[in-house]
């Protein structure tokens, strides 16, 4: 059984012959000058030998599936596991991909409200009620025992439109005798005389019999034949106070008799047209035309072309240009009048529509439905990448009108436990989630107080799993993230670590990990944090080698190796190699001088005065930032600095960077 893993003779890139052997169960930290070769030496030898020959171990049939990566020009590496490698180019940038849905834990909500979870009803705001074909006849034995009079239903139509030949088809095979219209007793032999309204909507019920009659061990047969014939739905009526009681078996709302699909894991699925909210299909964003983009330059008169689309867009152009002097005809303005000049009213016209009247051009009717939603249906429709590309320049992402950015469609999102719905939870911060499950785990949350004994249980199971993931997130110093936060979102730094904590999750051993600088944007703070998942990576029985210039990283590492002595052609040495102390005291290592404080960056005496001016940035609220006015100087070299998740690139990439890009 081999304890290290021995490289002999790599060449790969700017190596030169390097040979190293680094301990396997350990953590070893691999670092140099940038260019030095350190990922040569730990991506493109190591990682890529440990994936070469996992493929080769797998038939000609599965490989021709995979990306094979070529042998590196290395005469041989001993020792090696499967291998895993965590960089910062490889993570996906699916918009879809979620923090949750990386790290599994939007998937245990998902059950969590699939199975516990109460549907109200978005219009009503009253909670959704069914019951199994169990309950619905223990419901109907108890009203049998108190009122034997009721009479036994079967809603077979339910507020609709009547064709006597359709009902007569529907009802002929039953084999019962009496139906109710509206409430109304009628006879079915007696059908044929009856006259229905073609524009009335009506209530059927087929009475299946008065529960007196029903000898209690047919009960069940009678009930089970209602349900069936109404699709699931049973009713009991009380003649003399002309009172129903409704059974379901499907969710249906009892004010307003709107019927709900069965709550499954794939409600709350927004990769999937089961669960996505229909306007943005999941992403929680949209593309809207903006007027501001449409008009650029309201100084313009509608005649000069102010309309930017109709001047730009190919086709149409006269007809546009003759149907809005008609709606201007009509409603009191001239297209020869500047759109600064016209008021907000004549705006929204021109831009929105005028809701379906019509206009005489040229002796056929037409509408004007305004150039925005022109310009969105074009958007939808159209099949030409040019037309779709010129109206974009239109256009500017924002929040989802319909959903709110929550991605779901309404019924899912109307999915409650307690009060809370699985969005809530989503925009928890892994903080936030991780103090409201240890809670629910340890039974002390008020959440529990409000559910039954069996729905108690189903959560302090699920809140185990989630619990323990959003651990392992905590651990790797990302409390600030929000669970619904896109990964597309995340920097470099951030999106490895949270591969990592998925790796904690998996719970693996024999294992050899490659990290590729996890501490990229992490505070100092957080670092301890870090090191403390990296060495309980190693402890679960990992190989874990990380390329990393952090010095309390490096100074935590069980093995240090140290690439140079400088980068590209001049590099690709291994320049010292063992335990940090050991590494500290080899002056042929320029990591050793610096960690031994041999060697040291000198600040300057007099920092530099700059040129007098400075950028303003006033009432930045992006994100988290809470409306800060802040003052860059100009000719200085400016440090933004914070905890990890403060608003650093909010402040400088969305904000100023944006503003920038704009100006030059």
């Amino acid at each position: 059984m081999h304890d290290k893993i021995k490289v002999i003779n790599a060449r790969v890139h700017n190596l030169k012959n390097v040979s190293v052997e680094i301990p396997k169960n350990k953590l070893t930290i691999i670092t140099g000058l940038s260019g030095s070769g350190k990922s040569s030496l730990a991506f493109d030898t190591i990682y890529a030998e440990g994936q070469r020959r996992y493929a080769e171990s797998l038939n000609a049939y599965a490989r021709q599936f995979m990306d094979m990566q070529d042998k590196p020009d290395v005469d041989e590496i001993q020792g090696l596991s499967p291998t895993i490698a965590i960089n910062q180019r490889n993570f996906a940038k699916n918009p879809r991909s979620t923090i949750g849905t990386t790290t599994e834990i939007y998937d245990y909500l998902r059950l969590l409200f699939a199975r516990i979870g109460k549907q109200w009803c978005p219009k009503c705001h009253i909670p959704v009620d069914f019951l199994n074909k169990g309950k619905i006849i223990e419901e109907v034995r108890k009203a049998k025992k108190k009122n034997p009079e009721l009479l036994l239903l079967s809603p077979i139509i339910r507020q609709q439109k009547i064709s006597l030949k359709n009902l007569k088809l529907k009802i002929e095979k039953t084999g019962y005798s009496n139906l109710l219209i509206n409430g109304v007793n009628v006879k079915i032999k007696n059908l044929k005389n009856f006259k229905f309204n073609p524009e009335y909507l009506y209530d059927i019920d087929l009475l299946i019999d008065k529960l007196s009659t029903i000898p209690l061990g047919d009960l069940t047969t009678h009930v089970e034949k209602a349900l069936d014939y109404a699709n699931g739905f049973v009713k009991l009526l009380d003649e003399k106070k002309n009172e129903y009681i409704t059974f379901s078996e499907v969710p249906i709302c009892s004010q307003c008799a709107r019927v709900f699909e069965l709550i499954e894991p794939r409600t709350f699925s927004f990769n999937s047209p089961y669960g996505a909210c229909p306007r943005c299909t999941g992403l929680g964003k949209t593309l809207e035309v903006y007027p501001e983009l449409v008009i650029p330059n309201p100084k313009l008169t509608i005649a000069e072309g102010a309309v930017q689309p109709w001047t730009r867009l190919v086709g149409n152009q006269v007809y546009y240009q003759e149907l809005i002097a008609k709606v201007a005809e009509a409603h009191g303005f001239s297209v020869d009048e500047a759109v600064d000049k016209l008021s907000q009213k004549i705006i929204d016209i021109i831009l929105y529509g005028t809701d379906g009247q019509e206009y005489d051009l040229h002796g056929k009717k037409t509408i004007y439905e305004g150039v925005i939603p022109n310009l969105t249906s074009k958007y939808l429709t159209s099949k030409s990448e040019y037309v779709k590309k010129e109206i974009e320049s239109y256009m500017h992402e924002k929040d989802c009108s319909v959903c709110n950015r929550k991605r779901l469609k309404e019924d899912s999102i109307y999915v409650k436990i307690a009060d809370m719905t699985i969005a809530d939870m989503v925009e928890m911060s892994i903080a936030e989630a991780l103090t409201f499950f240890k809670n629910i785990e340890g039974k002390k949350s008020d959440l529990l107080k409000k559910l039954k004994e069996k729905e108690q249980e189903v959560a302090i199971t699920i809140a185990k799993e989630v619990r323990r993931r959003l651990d392992h997130i905590d651990k790797v110093g990302l409390s600030y993230i929000t669970l619904d936060r896109s990964v597309s979102t995340l920097s470099g730094g951030e999106s490895q670590r949270v591969r990592l904590s998925t790796q904690l999750s998996a719970g693996l051993s024999g294992i050899i990990y490659i990290l590729d600088e996890p501490s990229i944007g992490l505070h100092s703070k957080d670092n301890a944090k870090l090191i403390e998942t990296l060495k309980s990576l190693r402890d679960s029985g990992n190989t874990v080698i990380v390329v990393e210039h952090d010095r309390a990283i490096m100074e935590a590492a069980d093995y240090l190796i140290d690439i140079g002595p400088g980068a590209g052609e001049y590099g690709g040495e291994v320049m010292a190699s063992g335990t940090p102390a050991q590494v500290k005291k080899d002056n042929k290592s320029m990591t050793g001088r610096y960690l031994s404080k041999k060697e040291k960056i000198q600040t300057p005496k007099k920092p530099r005065k700059g040129n007098g001016k400075e950028i303003i940035i006033e009432g930045a609220k992006a994100n988290n930032l809470k409306n800060i006015d802040v003052k860059i100087p100009l000719g200085k070299l400016v440090s933004i600095t914070g905890v990890s998740g403060s608003g650093k690139s909010t402040l400088i990439l969305d904000i100023l960077s944006k503003a920038l890009a704009k100006k030059f």
